[in-house]
């Protein structure tokens, strides 16, 4: 599958989102959507040379009729990685 991040650690995510990860191609880190500040041609707000993970993320889904996948809404994350990281181990227990 293309654009995959071989160092996510997002899986639940991905499965989502075609298996891109958003929190590793976002430089927002949105789970939910884009930012609403594409760019012409699909291109990130932030970074302008990047193509905007969401329009790949849509394209993918699109592509392997998945696209009622991305109306499911995601839980807010914290933005505290230690908190994740134990929360994570936590819930894999």
């Amino acid at each position: 599958m293309p654009y995959k991040f071989p160092n996510c650690t997002h899986n639940h995510l991905c499965e989502q989102t075609g298996g891109i990860c958003p929190i590793v191609g976002c430089p927002k880190e949105l789970v939910n959507g884009p930012c609403g500040g594409i760019r012409a041609g699909g291109k990130c707000e932030v970074i302008e040379a990047f193509d905007c993970v969401w329009v790949k993320i849509y394209d993918e889904m699109k592509k392997n009729n998945e696209l009622d996948k991305m109306l499911q809404i995601q839980a807010p994350r914290s933005t505290n990685f230690y908190a994740d990281l134990i929360k994570n181990r936590d819930q894999s227990s």
